[in-house]
């Protein structure tokens, strides 16, 4: 019994800083800058030593796009406990800092591996150092995690065109542009994939199933003026 209620009460706090996020993200969407941000100051000067006030602070800035104020708060609450190292790693890719971004999402993907879009981004940041490699491993596990994320498809997209692999490039291109509702676009990525994979591929009979289902979309659209 004893155990049980030591194990509660370790986790609440984190339960309590989750639901206090949720709210102060709402207040940024509901208020205006200047009445949210001296609110949230005002409970950083009531809870000095708590490092969860300077994460909600942290975290009111990151809302208004206030990237280096944000981070310093981040940094401030980390080094007290309180990890955001998803917002983190987005702070410093807004900052320019890339070195440090991956490491943020790095840690970040450790403690939550289901977050698809840390792995996107991670995707990204590997893709522009030239580590293919790791990035393709990332960007997979991103698309595994939430087959719906665009982003990842097109940086997949680009990762094996340069492997040479042009065929499975446009049909990752032309799954991006669908979900993205283009269809005119992911149209002609799909018949430019059908092309470069040949009759024999193993994907091509549902290629042109595709191709004929969005061939009738589109004609069913409004023409343009």
């Amino acid at each position: 019994q004893n155990h049980k209620t030591k194990q509660k009460k370790q986790r609440a706090p984190s339960e309590t800083f989750t639901l206090e996020r949720v709210k102060a993200i709402l207040h940024t969407m509901q208020g205006s800058r200047s009445r949210i941000i001296p609110e949230y100051e005002k409970l950083v000067a009531d809870r000095p030593d708590d490092p969860r006030a300077q994460a909600l602070l942290g975290t009111v800035f990151f809302r208004f796009n206030e990237w280096e104020r944000a981070r310093q708060l981040f940094e401030q609450a980390a080094t007290k406990g309180v990890r955001l190292d998803r917002e983190l790693g987005v702070a410093y890719l807004r900052l320019g800092l890339r070195d440090q971004a991956r490491q943020a999402f790095l840690r970040h993907s450790e403690i939550d591996p289901e977050d698809a879009d840390a792995h996107n981004q991670l995707c990204t940041l590997f893709f522009q150092e030239g580590d293919t490699t790791r990035a393709e491993q990332e960007c997979r596990a991103a698309l595994k995690l939430d087959p719906q994320h665009d982003e990842a498809y097109v940086t997949l997209a680009h990762i094996l065109d340069r492997q040479g692999k042009s065929g499975e490039s446009r049909l990752l291109l032309a799954t991006a542009m669908e979900l993205q509702g283009r269809l005119e676009a992911a149209l002609s990525q799909y018949q430019q994939a059908e092309q470069a994979l040949g009759a024999e591929h193993e994907q091509t009979a549902e290629i042109k199933k595709k191709i004929e289902e969005i061939e009738e979309l589109v004609q069913q659209m409004p023409k343009r003026r």
